[in-house]
């Protein structure tokens, strides 16, 4: 198999390595994307009120992430179905006006009483972070529309096989991000959320309109989605809604553990350097998952190559198992210490409660890949209402486990860690008997099946 993998061709996958030319793009943007976090949290620790500007910068993530959920899943929803021209534009037309949603919802919500409301009465989050956050929620406003863009936009790239562009496109994404952190910096005149938040906004536009261009010349020259699927059949808005929907419940629903997290962090003792250690360590976490979040698209466009779903499983273990045993070894050999220490410079007891979150939930990205492998099945089944019980199981574990802590009296750094791995595992354990539970060595010969019929 080549970089650029002609889906349509009846090839059947026997081994792994087959599976690494398609892969490794994809792969390669998420862990460039997971170096945002570092790379902002470098330019912050170096502006007044580190811990402070540290927790903004998580809550306003946290708040952003929960705002543009329906934008997140139309890179699965644009790989799926966007298998003729004709279904191209209504998939197309579908996420502008998911895109122009998500935009007016994130103005209301950073321009309102909204904002106060769920930081400050329901959250309960410590006024000095609700300030420094709230002027950055207003820098965000545009974020989520680029992210729909720029999903929407490699969903198709993921259809055509062309994943190579992904990569590069994230390249651009964290130099213009990195660009305009440092410019702003040197002028002293932001906080450190105003900081991240401008330069978040510039690296998201920036690859999203990448994309685009490509997006635009991939399909000029490659016709493919004049031709193929010639007589599949067309696309209505409520199918898309039928699929799309669930996955945006499930981003929804999963989104509900971090302020779960941050309000229970919020009533421990000394809330901020807990708040900062947790976002700290969210960030390398982020890098040594990057795999796994391109795995579900992965899982998903090679299905039809892999009909048993051996090869494909096999490969994410594999993943998984290195990822893990990476992150627990840079962990407790000190190579995280270094970098929260000498390279973006948090303070110490910050970089201590992060090194031991990391350490804890080193088995944390074996799962998220092996999980990752599963979602792309059922979604390949269109059993995607099975991922938002997916993520029902793993906030309702989460908000179980808090509560008993939080009766018990021991809420902390490496309880809410142990709370974390426990419910990954049981949304592992769900994924992996639901998907056991259909019948994925028989699947459906349907014209309108991503992936089903040979391109011309």
């Amino acid at each position: 198999m080549r970089s650029r993998l002609k889906l349509g061709e009846k090839t059947v996958l026997t081994s792994s390595r087959q599976v690494l030319p398609f892969f490794l793009p994809m792969a390669a943007s998420w862990t460039f994307m997971a170096l945002e976090a570092p790379v902002l949290t470098f330019f912050i620790a170096r502006l007044p009120n580190t811990n402070v500007s540290l927790a903004a910068f998580g809550l306003t993530a946290t708040l952003s992430f929960a705002i543009e959920t329906p934008v997140i899943g139309l890179l699965s929803t644009s790989t799926a179905l966007s298998t003729s021209k004709q279904n191209f534009r209504i998939v197309r037309n579908f996420a502008f006006w998911i895109i122009a949603l998500v935009t007016v919802c994130a103005a209301l919500f950073a321009l309102t009483p909204a904002y106060r409301f769920v930081v400050s009465d329901l959250i309960g989050v410590p006024h000095s972070v609700e300030d420094a956050a709230r002027s950055a929620m207003v820098i965000m406003i545009p974020w989520s529309a680029g992210v729909g863009f720029r999903r929407y936009a490699q969903g198709i790239l993921i259809r055509n096989g062309v994943t190579a562009p992904m990569s590069w496109g994230t390249v651009l994404r964290i130099s213009t991000m990195a660009l305009c952190a440092a410019l702003l910096a040197r002028s002293a005149k932001v906080t450190g959320a105003q900081l991240a938040a401008y330069a978040w906004v510039a690296g998201v536009w920036a690859e999203a309109a990448y994309n685009q261009i490509v997006v635009r010349a991939v399909v000029r020259r490659t016709h493919a989605l004049e031709h193929e699927h010639s007589a599949a059949q067309p696309l209505t808005y409520r199918a898309i809604i039928a699929y799309h929907f669930p996955l945006t419940a499930a981003n929804m629903i999963w989104l509900l553990s971090r302020p779960i997290f941050t309000w229970a962090l919020s009533a421990s003792s000394q809330p901020e350097l807990k708040l900062a250690g947790w976002e700290a360590s969210g960030q390398l976490m982020f890098l040594f998952r990057g795999a796994s979040f391109a795995m579900p698209e992965a899982a998903l466009a090679l299905a039809e190559h892999d009909p048993s779903g051996r090869i494909t499983k096999r490969f994410s273990l594999q993943c998984g198992l290195a990822m893990a045993c990476l992150q627990f070894l840079a962990a407790s050999f000190q190579l995280c210490w270094l970098f929260y220490s000498h390279v973006v410079s948090i303070p110490e007891e910050t970089a201590r409660l992060a090194v031991s979150i990391l350490i804890i939930c080193s088995p944390v990205p074996f799962f998220a890949c092996y999980q990752g492998y599963l979602k792309g099945k059922l979604s390949y089944l269109r059993k995607t209402g099975a991922l938002t019980v997916s993520v029902g199981s793993f906030v309702s574990t989460v908000v179980v486990l808090i509560a008993a802590l939080k009766i018990l009296g021991r809420v902390g750094i490496e309880a809410a860690s142990i709370v974390f791995v426990a419910a990954t595992v049981v949304e592992t354990w769900y994924l992996h008997t639901r998907l056991a539970a259909e019948s994925v060595h028989e699947l459906p010969a349907r014209s309108d099946y991503p992936l089903a019929e040979e391109r011309t």
